[in-house]
């Protein structure tokens, strides 16, 4: 069963204020990533409303790390995640859970 759009009332006033993420099944064979990838992760900036979706080849804190950080490289200056990103949105994935933790980054969840 899929959630109902939520929404998210907090102020997002600059990149990286807070970013949504969800997980996307690509194991299909006409979905998969050019390097084999089958999964993808959705990031959403609300301050921007810029999005886009990483494609990874596993669920799990490695590529969720490497996959937030690649969604953050285009606007990063020098320094931790956690400096960039203040508080990222999910659906509780134990994979994107533990990313949040393990970078010092706030969570929230629908």
């Amino acid at each position: 069963m899929r959630r109902k759009n939520i929404e998210i009332n907090d102020k997002a006033e600059k990149f990286g204020d807070l970013i949504t993420c969800d997980e996307i099944d690509m194991r299909h064979e006409i979905c998969n990533g050019l390097r084999g990838e089958i999964w993808g992760i959705n990031f959403l900036d609300i301050a921007t409303k810029y999005g886009d979706c990483v494609p990874v080849h596993a669920k799990n804190i490695d590529e969720c790390t490497w996959a937030m950080n690649e969604f953050m490289a285009g606007t990063r200056t020098a320094g931790p995640l956690k400096k960039q990103c203040m508080r990222i949105y999910t659906d509780d994935a134990p994979e994107l859970l533990a990313t949040a933790k393990l970078e010092g980054i706030a969570h929230s969840t629908g």
